[in-house]
């Protein structure tokens, strides 16, 4: 119906400020040949909202200082294990994180991330959350002017461009491995022995980069542990549209 594609194009063109939008449809994700990021497979995914840039150490300030303040009044995800402590949530060299406040926060864990995105969901009045290993890979990856999937974020050609996508998400060539809400589990049709399957490990994306030409392919995924507190561990905000 008309109305309803009326909605779509506003959604699309006034998403909450520094966020942007995805629309619904059947994408590609994973890689065939491609190791534990493959094989590749077909996912439907609903509309969402995704920042355009990862969680800064401001923002991140602000959900410590925030907190502290609630006292025992803040509860944080029933499962965590901090205790209810936000002291539990201080990010790897917090005080040399703080001198560069526009900066990406990083050295966060998953249990980090899951607790800002609780805060934050309370800051906004709705659901904010980590985004899902697919959704993290179609934003970083799509171009939808040619309905097709990137092999870098920028383009096909490694070196052709920094690590922005065709969606304008930024970030995503900084040396920084993002956090989704995803088990590490192989994708549909894995052959093979996954490594640490069963332990509990969660998806990690983005833009890190020992091996920056095989490292940077957008459907290039990791695992680890959620209580490990990489150095270079960040996140970013995912909003659902009802």
């Amino acid at each position: 119906p008309f109305s309803a594609l009326e909605a779509r194009i506003k959604r699309a063109g006034t998403p909450p400020e520094g966020m942007v939008y995805v629309p619904s449809r059947k994408y590609q994700v994973g890689k065939n040949g491609a190791g534990v990021s493959g094989p590749a497979y077909a996912v439907d995914l609903k509309e969402f909202y995704i920042d355009e840039r990862e969680v800064s150490v401001s923002s991140y300030k602000k959900f410590l200082t925030r907190v502290k303040m609630l006292g025992v009044a803040w509860k944080c995800t029933p499962d965590c294990p901090c205790g209810n402590d936000v002291t539990n949530h201080i990010p790897y060299k917090w005080d040399d994180q703080l001198k560069t406040p526009a900066a990406a926060v990083k050295g966060t864990n998953w249990w980090d991330a899951s607790a800002y995105m609780k805060w934050r969901s309370k800051d906004v009045g709705q659901v904010v959350r980590l985004p899902t290993e697919q959704e993290m890979e179609v934003a970083s990856s799509w171009d939808l002017s040619k309905n097709e999937k990137r092999v870098y974020p920028w383009g096909n050609k490694f070196g052709t461009g920094k690590g922005v996508s065709f969606l304008r998400l930024t970030g995503l060539d900084n040396r920084l491995l993002e956090w989704t809400s995803s088990e590490w589990v192989p994708y549909p049709g894995f052959a093979g022995v996954f490594p640490r399957e069963g332990k509990g490990d969660f998806v990690l994306r983005g833009g890190y980069k020992l091996d920056p030409k095989t490292d940077l392919k957008t459907w290039v995924r990791r695992g680890d542990r959620r209580r490990q507190q990489g150095r270079n561990y960040g996140f970013r905000c995912v909003r659902a549209i009802e």
